[in-house]
């Protein structure tokens, strides 16, 4: 028998309870949609028989993601997992670290928007130092408030000076400040598995925007760098183009926002040193600075 086959039959016993007992009825019915909605322990765990597995937004209990990470730490079938938007917090955080760092064959993890705080965040940097499956992390959104972002930060970048596995990271939003980048721009220098990374949103300023752009200088494998919403400034935007002058690998550079000639003249250099590096056919595809178009319809718009 069918899953929509139990759901038809389960619905028209509830008809029938409701039809004998309208007070019944309504409570077996609320018990039925809770259980769509949250899925049993038992559930979650025949769903890590799968190669991919969604268990975004569910409002998993903290029993429930601590049963889940017990039985990740062992499952050598599931290779992408998806718990965005569980508010996992520092426990789950700490839970599914534990399983990453146990577990050989999930190669993507998306632990966004989860609120996993300090403890949970370095937990997870820890796990990935010792993790040599992983691929894809996406660590976006996860309230690592005040220091916390720079502890995480700094946890992250120990972790890719050790790692060799991972080649996306996504940070956009945790607040890494200055100390964070400046961890992470050092890690950089001489990681050799990163192709992507999202610093966007973190509160970077001219510093550590200027170490990262130094670290192009001998990085060989980073193809694109998203580094938008911070507060990088002209010095380290200027930074970024000498670096590009010998960094030979970088493709796509999403840069600060505009705000006078000295930057448009500098995206106009990002992007003149970066267009002869992609392909003609991907073109459409490939941000540099900006979208070309935008920048330059911009630009235009500015110039008349």
């Amino acid at each position: 028998m069918n899953e929509s086959t139990k759901v038809i039959i389960l619905l028209a016993i509830i008809i029938v309870i409701f039809v004998m007992s309208p007070a019944m009825g309504v409570g077996v019915l609320a018990v039925f949609l809770a259980a769509q909605v949250m899925p049993s322990v038992e559930a979650l765990n025949d769903k890590l028989l799968y190669l991919h597995t969604d268990l975004s937004n569910r409002n998993l209990e903290e029993d429930e993601v601590i049963e889940l990470a017990n039985v990740l730490a062992t499952n050598t079938s599931l290779q992408t997992l998806n718990l965005e938007g569980n508010r996992l917090g520092e426990v789950g955080g700490v839970a599914i670290a534990g399983a990453l760092e146990r577990n050989t064959t999930l190669i993507s993890l998306d632990l966004s928007h989860n609120r996993l705080g300090e403890r949970g965040g370095v937990a997870v940097a820890n796990a990935l130092a010792r993790n040599s499956s992983l691929e894809t992390l996406n660590l976006r959104f996860n309230s690592f408030y005040n220091d916390g972002g720079a502890v995480v930060g700094t946890a992250l970048a120990d972790a890719l000076r050790t790692n060799t596995t991972l080649t996306t990271l996504d940070l956009h939003m945790n607040t890494m400040g200055e100390r964070g980048g400046m961890a992470l721009a050092s890690a950089l220098e001489t990681n050799t598995s990163l192709t992507s990374l999202n610093i966007s949103g973190n509160q970077i300023h001219s510093n550590a925007g200027t170490a990262l752009a130094n670290a192009l200088r001998t990085n060989t494998t980073l193809t694109s760098l998203d580094i938008g919403t911070n507060f990088i400034g002209d010095a380290a935007g200027r930074a970024f183009v000498d670096a590009l002058q010998t960094n030979t690998s970088l493709t796509e550079l999403v840069h600060f926002s505009v705000s006078n000639v000295r930057q448009w003249e500098i995206i106009d250099d990002i992007n003149k040193l970066l267009k002869d590096r992609v392909a003609p056919e991907r073109g459409p595809l490939v941000k540099y600075a900006f979208p070309a178009d935008m920048i330059y319809g911009q630009k235009r718009k500015r110039d008349s």
